[in-house]
């Protein structure tokens, strides 16, 4: 009885320690000045490590990009028939849209696991038909921040590991 306890302790303080990482989200705006006309298509480079992101420590769970265009003005008998798109890493992220305005695209797999490796992401932002001002973009992560003091969750889950090894060993151990 008092081994299943002392097993039952320890999972508790490893459950405790994960559980003190703190939810954090970061954020990154690309606003050139001047703006920027586009064809041809420009590629926005994000880099969440400048606004506080710990690769390796802190933990991307989802992210939002928002990019704002307007008409150039130069051609408009055909400005509605406009499309303006942006690229993203992986299907789901990707942003076509008819005409200017602010768009925004929710997060996609393979975006979150390049932002989790190296706290980067790249864009491309383009036009199919007509051309168009790049105003602004924005990349906005949400996730947790782990504390310095904290270890990966790798680390934990192999310390997880070894105790529910220690405690079946013990267990048929006491049965023997």
């Amino acid at each position: 009885m008092f081994k299943s306890l002392k097993t039952l302790a320890a999972g508790l303080a490893l459950a405790a320690a994960s559980a003190a990482s703190n939810a954090a989200v970061w954020t990154q705006t690309i606003n050139p000045n001047p703006d920027v006309l586009v064809p041809p298509s420009i590629t926005l480079n994000f880099d969440l490590t400048t606004a506080g992101f710990n690769p390796g420590s802190d933990l991307i769970t989802g992210f939002t990009f928002t990019m704002r265009t307007y008409d150039d003005g130069s051609d408009p008998w055909y400005a509605p028939l406009e499309f303006v798109w942006a690229d993203l890493p992986g299907l789901l992220a990707d942003i076509p849209i008819t005409g200017t305005g602010t768009s925004s695209s929710g997060t996609s797999i393979l975006g979150a696991f390049v932002l989790n490796v190296n706290g980067t992401l790249t864009a491309t932002i383009g036009a199919s038909i007509g051309d168009f001002m790049f105003d602004q973009a924005t990349l906005t992560a949400t996730g947790v921040a782990g504390p310095s003091n904290v270890p990966e969750p790798a680390t934990l889950a192999l310390v997880g590991l070894a105790l529910a090894g220690i405690g079946v060993q013990r267990k048929r151990a006491a049965k023997k």
